[in-house]
C-alpha cells in the first residue's frame, strides 16, 4: 500500500491507497504515530472530499486517544469555516467543552461559547451558561443580554417568570432602568397575580 500510495498517476487513487496504509498502521500494525502523520497530511490535502472528511475524524480520535488536547484543539479549529453554520456551531461548542475540561482556558471556552450563540442564537442552553459566567465577571450589561437572549427562546412559563424576575431587579438596580424593568414585571404579573416584586413595583 505504501507503494501504491506513492505512484504518481492519480491523485485520487492515491489518497486511497494512503487511508488504507493509515487505517491498518493504526489498527492492525498498533503503530499510531505513523497513523497520524498519514491521517494528517490526507485531512489537510487529500484531493478526494471524502477520504479527507474520513482522515479529520481519525486524526481527531487518534489525538483524543494520545491526549494530546492543544493538537486536537488546534485540529478542531483548523475545520472551522469548511463545513455549514451548524456544523460551525458545534466545533465552538466542542472546542469550548475542550477549553474547559482539558486545557483549564476559560477565556477560550467563553469564546467559543459565544461563537456558537452568534451562529446558533436559538440555543437556550448556551445562553444559560453565557448568563452565569456574566454573572460572576460582574458583566452585568452582557448577563443582561444573555438573559434577553434566553427569553427571546420562548421559554416555558415557569422559566419564563425566573428570567423576568432576575431582569427587572438588574434593570431596576445596577443598569437603571425602570421602563425595562415595569415591561417585565407587567409580563410578570400577567402570568402570576400574586408575585409579590412585580404587585409591589406596579
Amino acid at each position: 500500500l505504501a507503494e501504491q500510495a506513492a505512484a504518481p498517476d492519480d491523485p485520487a487513487d492515491r489518497d486511497r491507497f494512503a487511508l488504507e496504509r493509515a487505517v491498518l498502521l493504526e489498527e492492525l500494525l498498533d503503530r499510531p504515530d505513523e497513523a497520524l502523520e498519514v491521517f494528517r497530511a490526507l485531512a489537510d490535502e487529500a484531493v478526494v472530499a471524502q477520504v479527507r472528511s474520513q482522515a479529520w475524524r481519525h486524526t481527531q480520535r487518534l489525538l483524543e486517544r494520545a491526549g494530546d488536547w492543544t493538537s486536537l484543539r488546534d485540529h478542531l479549529v483548523q475545520r472551522i469555516g469548511q463545513g455549514s453554520t451548524e456544523e460551525d456551531a458545534q466545533l465552538h461548542e466542542r472546542l469550548a467543552r475542550l477549553c474547559a475540561g482539558r486545557l483549564g482556558d476559560d477565556d477560550g471556552e467563553l469564546a467559543h461559547l459565544e461563537r456558537v450563540v452568534e451562529l446558533a442564537p436559538g440555543r437556550a442552553d448556551v445562553w444559560q451558561i453565557l448568563a452565569e459566567r456574566y454573572e460572576l465577571e460582574g458583566r452585568v450589561q452582557d448577563w443582561a443580554r444573555a438573559l434577553e437572549a434566553e427569553l427571546s427562546s420562548e421559554p416555558d412559563h415557569l422559566r419564563e417568570l425566573t428570567l423576568r424576575g432576575r431582569l427587572a431587579e438588574l434593570y431596576l438596580g445596577r443598569l437603571n432602568d425602570p421602563e425595562a424593568a415595569r415591561a417585565h414585571y407587567e409580563r410578570v404579573f400577567e402570568l402570576n397575580p400574586s408575585h409579590n416584586a412585580a404587585a409591589q413595583y406596579l
